[in-house]
C-alpha cells in the first residue's frame, strides 16, 4: 500500500515538472553578444556590432584573420526565416505598419537597434528600427529593415543602392555562424530519471523492512 501511494506521488510530481517545464525555453535567446535561434540552429550576431562600417569594411573583417572570420553575412531568406520563427507566421517582403508587426520589438531588442524611425501611418509616433546588410548573389549592396512602433511594425527587404565603401551609421551587417550543438539530457528526461531512482529506493527500503 505505502509503495502504490509513493508510486503515484512520484508520477504526479514527475508529470506536473514535466508539462510545466516541456515549452519553458524561448527559441530564440539572447547569448550576450549574439543571439541563437534554436529552431535554425543559426547564432545572430548583434549587429550594432557593425553598425556603422562600410559594406567593404566587414567583409575584410569577415576574412581569414578578421576580427569576424568564423561569421558570414546572411541571406535574405535566412533572415526572413529568422522573423517568421520569431513571429509564427510568415509576412510578405512588404509589410508596412500592421498590427501583426509590433512584437518585432523584441527582435530588434535582441539584434540591436540601428536607428529610429517614425511610423509611416502617423507620423508623430516613433520607433525603433534595425537595418542589416545580408549576401546577395547579384553583386548588389543590399539591407533588409525591420521596425517596431507602439502598436504596429514593418518588415520590408530593401536594396541599397549605395557604393559599398560608403558607411552608412544605420546600417549594421545582418552576420551568421552555426550554433555549436551541446548534447545534454532534457529536463523531463532527468526528471524521469530522478523519480525512478526514488521509485526504487522506496522499493529497497520496503524490501528490507519486510524481510
Amino acid at each position: 500500500m505505502f509503495l502504490s501511494s509513493f508510486k503515484k506521488n512520484i508520477l504526479g510530481i514527475f508529470i506536473f515538472f514535466t508539462l510545466s517545464t516541456t515549452n519553458s525555453f524561448a527559441t530564440i535567446v539572447s547569448q550576450g553578444d549574439y543571439m541563437q535561434d534554436d529552431e535554425s540552429s543559426l547564432d545572430w550576431l548583434k549587429v550594432t556590432k557593425t553598425k556603422g562600417k562600410s559594406y567593404n569594411e566587414i567583409l575584410y573583417m569577415l576574412a581569414t584573420g578578421g576580427s569576424l572570420e568564423g561569421w558570414r553575412l546572411a541571406t535574405r531568406s535566412e533572415f526572413a526565416t529568422l522573423v517568421s520563427n520569431w513571429l509564427g507566421f510568415t509576412p510578405p517582403s512588404s509589410y508596412n505598419a500592421n498590427s501583426n508587426l509590433a512584437a518585432l520589438g523584441g527582435l530588434i531588442n535582441l539584434l540591436g537597434k540601428t536607428g529610429t524611425e517614425f511610423a509611416p501611418l502617423g507620423g508623430s509616433v516613433a520607433g525603433d528600427m534595425m537595418r542589416g546588410y545580408v549576401h546577395d548573389n547579384g553583386g548588389f549592396v543590399r539591407a533588409v529593415h525591420i521596425a517596431a512602433y507602439a502598436n504596429s511594425g514593418k518588415y520590408y527587404e530593401k536594396t541599397e543602392w549605395k557604393n559599398s565603401n560608403t558607411r552608412f551609421f544605420t546600417i549594421g551587417a545582418l552576420l551568421v555562424k552555426d550554433s555549436v550543438v551541446t548534447t545534454a539530457v532534457s529536463e523531463p528526461a532527468s526528471l524521469g530519471l530522478i523519480g525512478l531512482g526514488l521509485i526504487g529506493i522506496a522499493a529497497f527500503s520496503r524490501r528490507r523492512r519486510l524481510s
